[in-house]
């Protein structure tokens, strides 16, 4: 079992555990039928159940997007326990509008890259 795995899954484990708790507490008690949960919480990072349960079980490392997005949610917490160098603020958004971008526009970016 990968070393990396087992720290980003039990970090993010954590994560959700803080989440339920912070969920907790802004529930309206009259709300009894409420109860956050870990569907409530892939909702808020946006990945399904399966990745977050083969990320806390330390049987997938999360995807470049799905790196992208935590980091949006928890800042550059993410790459450190994911041993991952923190990118600089404009490769950061690069990879942010990466996928907004039309393919012409990437193979122009991709030239540039390539040509240095």
């Amino acid at each position: 079992m990968d070393e990396i795995n087992v720290t980003f899954g039990n970090w993010l484990y954590k994560q959700y555990l803080q989440w339920l708790s912070d969920q907790s507490e802004g529930i309206d008690k009259s709300l009894k039928s409420y109860k956050p949960n870990i569907g409530g919480y892939c909702l808020y990072l946006e990945i399904s159940r399966a990745m977050f349960s083969q990320y806390i079980h330390h049987h997938r490392k999360p995807t470049r997007q799905v790196v992208t997005a935590l980091a949006k949610k928890y800042g550059n917490e993410v790459y450190k326990q994911l041993g991952k160098s923190i990118p600089e603020a404009d490769l950061q958004d690069i990879i942010d509008k990466w996928d907004g971008l039309d393919s012409n526009e990437k193979t122009k970016i991709m030239a540039i890259i390539q040509s240095k």
